[in-house]
């Protein structure tokens, strides 16, 4: 549960039974050939901590072992994280015997198992090719991260890499010899009923390669992240994301476009973010092909399109832009589309429509800023304005003077108060007892 723990082997493997490791750091020394819970009946359990096996090079964790004759059909090993991280240079989830009934699954549902090894075989699971045995990866929470390959042993054989939740970051994964569930008549499809699959991973450009077809499930959703215009040549390489499919794909889920910070596209950038051998099918869940679709952080919107068998982004406009071509049908910021036209006539600009979240073209979709007085007598009364702090890319600026007639006299009481999206109230520190003439105003700029 706490401390570290240093688990060493002269020579060979380093065999264990029934492990559970629930906090502080389990080390498999450099000298054991591989770590492996194979007999019959065992069990893995990760809750929490760290389980290190990537100092073992030569074959890493084995979840059920080779060779194994006690292990038959129902005797199967059994392993589950469901918190912790798990950190091993290669991994195998049964073997690559040919004659062996073994059925050992691992299944994640949070934490993160991460492989180091960049080699073809750095997740693998193998099972009897005669099919009397299973070999199960289940993905339904959490992170894996495989800057290798995820693959299956033997052809033909009950290999599942069953991915229904959690996030995939993968080099590439090789379904040729895999199917995505125990029931599934044959192999060759990642068929994504869940989580995200996050080429490069998560906030990292990079490229995943898939080796056979794609299915994006409508629970699933594809995570792509944009932080330059250089497009990703390999895991965790280049500036944006890429996923490459040599069979066919086909879409249901959504998709996710993430900014990476500090890079704002240019509007005549392109971006391929998804290429396939076969053909490409379906829709993303959350755009039509030809429509924009906002980035997960709002900063804008990019136009989604299909050319052949290939999905591409292009026509960045941030988010204001985007709000103007939705709203007045012109993303330029001139005439009824100009930040301070008041094309509804409502003595609402539309900058201020903007930054209020109102209709622009609805004089009865009006928000102004409203003023209220807190306190009673004999404590002190303080001016309030209260408003929505709707957009991220505005500053929202509350000033107060005491005479109207110097403009100057303006001053700063409150910059982007509050929580964004949320209803904001500024409370005024002159006390209007002493002062009876006080005024507030809500100033935004955009950047």
């Amino acid at each position: 549960k706490n401390g570290n723990v240093t688990y060493s082997a002269l020579t060979g493997s380093t065999d264990a039974t029934n492990v559970r490791v629930e906090g502080g750091t389990f080390t498999i020394a450099p000298t054991s050939a591989r770590y492996q819970v194979a007999s019959a009946n065992q069990t893995f359990q990760l809750l929490g901590g760290l389980v290190d096996v990537s100092k073992v090079t030569s074959f890493g964790l084995r979840i059920g072992g080779t060779g194994s004759a006690t292990q038959v059909g129902a005797q199967a090993v059994t392993a589950t994280q469901s918190g912790g991280a798990l950190l091993t240079t290669f991994c195998t989830i049964g073997g690559n015997d040919t004659t062996s009934a073994k059925s050992p699954a691992y299944t994640l549902t949070n934490g993160t198992f991460t492989t180091t090894s960049t080699a073809g075989n750095s997740l693998q699971i193998g099972a009897d090719p005669a099919g009397n045995g299973t070999a199960t990866f289940a993905l339904a929470g959490g992170r894996l991260v495989v800057p290798g390959t995820l693959s299956g042993a033997q052809a033909g054989a009950r290999q599942v890499f069953a991915f229904t939740g959690g996030t995939l970051a993968a080099a590439t994964v090789n379904v040729t010899n895999l199917r995505s569930s125990a029931v599934d008549p044959a192999n060759g499809t990642l068929a994504q009923s869940g989580g995200t699959l996050a080429p490069g991973d998560l906030g990292v450009a990079g490229r995943t390669a898939l080796t056979g077809n794609y299915s994006l499930g409508a629970g699933a959703a594809l995570a792509i992240d944009l932080g330059g215009p250089t497009q990703a040549s390999a895991f965790q390489t280049g500036q944006y994301d890429l996923l490459t499919v040599s069979g066919t794909t086909a879409l249901a889920g959504p998709l996710r476009i993430n900014l990476l910070p500090g890079y704002t596209p240019a509007n005549s950038a392109n971006f391929t973010v998804l290429t396939g051998t076969g053909a490409l099918s379906g829709a993303f869940a959350n755009v039509t092909f030809g429509q924009r679709l906002a980035t997960q952080g709002g900063e804008g919107t990019f136009v989604v399109t299909q050319v052949g068998n290939t999905v591409r982004l292009g026509q960045f406009l941030n988010a204001l832009d985007s709000w103007r071509l939705a709203n007045l049908g012109s993303s330029a910021n001139a005439g009824l589309a100009a930040d301070g036209a008041d094309p509804d006539g409502d003595g609402v600009p539309n900058l201020l429509e903007y930054a209020l979240d109102t209709i622009p073209t609805s004089a009865a979709s009006v928000a102004t800023p409203g003023l209220q007085v807190s306190g009673l007598r004999p404590q002190p009364l303080l001016l309030q304005i209260s408003f929505l702090r709707a957009r991220a890319d505005l500053t929202y600026i509350v000033e107060a003077t005491s005479d109207l007639a110097a403009p100057a006299a303006w001053s700063t009481i409150a910059t982007n108060p509050g929580s964004l999206g949320q209803p904001v109230t500024v409370t005024d520190s002159a006390d209007l007892s002493l002062t009876p003439r006080r005024f507030l105003r809500l100033s935004v700029t955009a950047p």
